[in-house]
């Protein structure tokens, strides 16, 4: 909202509001406003995790319209991508906004490729030599990883159609805040975990479940 009233020339959000409605109609200024009053809300972001929890609810009570929310968290992913040419305290700053309010937020709408995005790019601003250390190793195993991920692929997608199963299979790299968080919770050691590559085979119900697992088996 801020923006759009330095875009406009105009000194202050009320007549921005009346230049927004002028030309854009009530749809389009609802949403501008409950943008704006989540950035009014979002003040003084703390660690402590019960502050962060009734932000988050006070956030999303704040959001009339959900499209207000998608908004503001693609704008934030956005705005993670360019933190370098930011002083070492406000990138810091963004960053803890965005790894304690905005990741969370993604999660609970159910956008989780925004979600790791966030994390990772927030993560490489809080604790940069940990996450170089993470990454070096991500990248060696993505790498190396390549074309063996997309032989297996093919390899299980030909296996579960000869058997008739609809599915979609997935490879994915876990994500470098993902992995750091497992070091962290289950004491792992980076080179003991296992499922940096994995990969996720969806079907229509249960019983296929099984079958794939019987497919996987003979597989393997």
């Amino acid at each position: 909202a801020d923006k759009v009233v330095r875009i406009l020339g105009l000194s202050k959000w009320t007549s921005c509001a009346r230049e927004i409605k002028n030309l854009f109609g009530n749809e389009i200024l609802g949403i501008l406003e409950n943008i704006h009053k989540i950035g009014k809300i979002k003040k003084n972001i703390t660690d402590r995790i019960d502050e962060i929890e009734n932000l988050k609810k006070v956030l999303l009570a704040a959001s009339k319209d959900i499209r207000a929310l998608l908004i503001k968290i693609c704008d934030k992913v956005v705005n993670l991508r360019d933190l370098e040419y930011l002083s070492v305290s406000e990138r810091k700053r963004i960053a803890r906004e965005s790894m304690y309010i905005y990741a969370p937020l993604a999660y609970r709408l159910g956008i989780g490729k925004a979600k790791s995005e966030i994390e990772d790019l927030a993560f490489r601003h809080l604790d940069e030599k940990e996450y170089k250390k993470i990454e070096s190793k991500v990248n060696a195993i993505r790498k190396e990883g390549e074309i063996f991920t997309f032989k297996l692929k093919k390899l299980l997608e030909k296996e579960l159609e000869k058997e008739g199963i609809e599915s979609f299979v997935q490879s994915r790299v876990k994500h470098i805040y993902g992995i750091y968080r497992k070091i962290i919770d289950r004491s792992y050691k980076l080179n003991d975990i296992k499922d940096i590559i994995a990969f996720r085979i969806v079907v229509k119900n249960i019983d296929e479940c099984y079958k794939v697992l019987k497919v996987i088996h003979s597989l393997f």
